[in-house]
């Protein structure tokens, strides 16, 4: 299963960084318990926004590139802009 194969309602947990539009998501994250889309800085409880993929998408369209992310996996945004997926250690 992929990032892309959920519904368009489902829960996303985003930094408010991103939500707001201040920095882009650098680590998307996909397992059992959900997504997640976070900015490179650190984050509290009262950081975090949760919103639908469709809100996801539609308010940072470069996060399209990680549809096909893989359940179990991570991606993080490279230097130049590429997204480098890997498999999550404890495999969840």
């Amino acid at each position: 299963m992929k990032i892309a194969d959920n519904e368009n309602n489902a829960a996303v947990i985003v930094c408010k960084h991103v939500f707001n539009r201040e920095r882009v998501a650098s680590y998307v994250d996909y397992d059992e318990s959900g997504i997640q889309a976070v900015c490179d800085l650190s984050h509290s409880g009262s950081d975090i926004k949760v919103i639908s993929l469709e809100e996801l998408f539609e308010m940072a369209p470069e996060l399209e590139e990680v549809k096909d992310l893989p359940i179990n996996h991570f991606a993080t945004r490279q230097a130049d802009a590429t997204w480098k997926y890997e498999l999550k250690e404890d495999g969840a």
